[in-house]
């Protein structure tokens, strides 16, 4: 005879992110406090969060977007589409949430633990009985499902957590959130995001902000999206995805090894991918820890691999290309978000098209904000280190960014010529004059150049610090071009100067004297600033004497090459 279930008897746990209170918070107020998911997005309305605890910096990007696209669906779906009537309490968000997923009665989609293969899980796609032998690789930690590499592991080591129980569940929601809104490919049998323009390419995310914290920066997308639903899925339409939408959260979809991807027509604009086959299962071998287990796939999960990250992704900024467009691929072996790099895709609109939640709305371009851009750089087989820039908009020059980003553009590459002048034909020469320490310096000495190098990278390091602040600040003064070229050379100078001055007491000279040697780089130095940004030296009134009785109103008196 069957012995009946024993109703005392501890059930096994499913770590439902609806239901359990499993992700730790700290509050405005300081308090900590831990929530399930409806319960965090009602903090996040009410702006009461003030981090995740357990967030990881890498991570943030993500999450953000998962968060923004969960509660955009949410309320299409139940047709409340107001960017004026959010849902303000957990309750609603639950059942909002439920709507997601109205054929799964059990909640089995927001579970992390779910034993029957069959049905889905949390980020975690439904399988065949028959294919479950396939799952065949494991990660004992979510390091190793979502591991941000540095070039030797110094950082962050694939394992290094550990078997992690029921107490660090939250681990695997951010990991599983992470793995899948940024997998690049990792060999054969795992493909990556369909949101990029290539298999070993990072997912950026340009976003503009104004209050600040992560509930209202949520709130602020959230409302940008319902106020341009329209034009978001029109725009969606045509490149092809979403025309007959299907699918919104891409792991209730059944996935066995030789599945056919999902077509663009049936994704959701904002909808929530799967990029992996994994399961998490808790595993008696390993002290009845939480584990995930893995499996590789013939194809991708979505159909996207031709669109070059085209996909009307509200976050990715577009480049403009003759051959055709693609996604923004920063990189940080390339840069990352230098000015060098990030000016273009900011004011540039003949190169790159800014998306839709980096762009204000009518009201926004009359008030300061800061563009947040953030992308987890990415390579063959790994990562490659975080980036993350803000740059601050005063009101002229948000407004500017929304009628006239043309005059931006301009200025801004005259402001990136000059900073290169100043680098390469004004600092680097005086740098080479001191150490080669002669009348006659060998400029093409290999031996110099790399003397010098990393002094020349300082300054432009440098530079990136003020770039963006002496640029939208001259905006903002309403300066004209020379006005404005004429403040920044200023600037340049100073840096210049400082620079020289540091690299002076550190590196060595040919010269005996090192006075006589800093001497001549000195005049050098001041001489090829006076060469390449004469508006800086006003010409003397006529008669004009120095303090030697000589006349200094004549230029021809003065070696501005010493």
């Amino acid at each position: 005879m069957k012995t009946p279930p024993d109703p005392t008897a501890a059930r096994a746990p499913s770590h439902s992110v609806l239901d359990e209170a499993i992700l730790s918070i700290r509050k405005s107020d300081g308090q900590a406090a831990r929530m399930s998911l409806p319960e965090l997005l009602a903090a996040y309305e009410r702006n009461e969060v003030d981090c995740l605890v357990a967030l990881r910096p890498h991570q943030e990007t993500m999450f953000h977007a998962f968060m923004v696209s969960l509660a955009f669906m949410a309320l299409e779906l139940a047709g409340q589409v107001d960017a004026n009537a959010p849902a303000k309490n957990a309750q609603r968000w639950r059942e909002l949430l439920r709507g997601l997923t109205p054929d799964l009665p059990g909640d089995e989609p927001w579970m992390l633990l779910v034993p029957d293969w069959s049905k889905p899980a949390f980020m975690q796609s439904p399988c065949p009985r028959a294919d479950e032998a396939q799952y065949t690789g494991l990660s004992r930690s979510p390091q190793e499902l979502d591991v941000l590499v540095t070039s030797k592991s110094h950082d962050s080591k694939p394992g290094k957590l550990g078997g992690l129980g029921a107490a660090h569940a939250e681990l695997w929601f951010y990991a599983l959130i992470s793995l899948h809104g940024d997998a690049a490919v990792m060999g054969a049998g795992n493909y990556g995001s369909f949101r990029k323009n290539g298999g070993y390419a990072a997912r950026s995310q340009f976003r503009l902000a104004f209050e600040r914290g992560v509930g209202a920066e949520f709130a602020r997308d959230l409302r940008t999206l319902m106020l341009r639903r329209d034009a978001l899925l029109d725009e969606a339409a045509k490149t092809g995805v979403g025309r007959d939408i299907t699918w919104r959260l891409l792991w209730l979809a059944p996935w066995a090894q030789d599945a056919a991807p999902l077509p663009l027509t049936a994704i959701h604009p904002l909808a929530l991918e799967v990029a992996r086959r994994v399961r998490l299962a808790v595993s008696a071998k390993v002290g009845d820890v939480i584990v995930a287990k893995t499996a590789g796939s013939k194809k991708s999960r979505v159909a996207g691999g031709d669109t070059l990250g085209i996909v009307s992704d509200p976050w990715v900024p577009v480049v403009r290309d003759s051959k055709g467009d693609k996604a923004l691929n920063p990189q940080t072996e390339t840069g990352g978000f230098t000015y060098r790099r990030l000016a273009p895709v900011l004011f540039d609109r003949d190169k790159f098209s800014l998306p839709l939640l980096a762009k204000p709305t009518g009201a926004e371009a009359l008030r300061g904000g800061t563009m947040v851009a953030s992308a987890l750089g990415r390579g063959q087989g790994g990562t490659d280190g975080y980036l993350r820039r803000e740059v601050h908009f005063p009101p002229t020059a948000m407004r500017r960014t929304a009628d006239d980003a043309a005059m931006l553009a301009l200025r801004s590459q005259s402001f990136m010529q000059a900073a290169a002048d100043m680098q390469g034909k004004v600092l680097r020469p005086a740098l080479i004059q001191f150490v080669d320490g002669s009348n006659d310096p060998k400029w093409d000495n290999p031996e110099f150049g790399r003397s010098v190098a990393p002094w020349v990278t300082a300054f432009d390091a440098v530079v990136d610090q003020f770039f963006f602040e002496e640029l939208l600040d001259s905006v903002e003064q309403q300066q004209d071009d020379d006005a404005a070229l004429l403040r920044w050379a200023g600037c340049l100078k100073g840096l210049a100067q400082t620079i020289f001055d540091r690299a002076a007491d550190s590196l060595p000279t040919r010269d005996r004297s090192v006075e006589l040697a800093r001497a001549r780089a000195l005049g050098r130095l001041k001489g090829g600033i006076r060469k390449r940004f004469p508006a800086l030296f006003p010409a003397p009134a006529p008669g004009s004497q120095d303090a030697s009785g000589n006349d200094i109103s004549n230029p021809m008196t003065e070696d501005i090459e010493r």
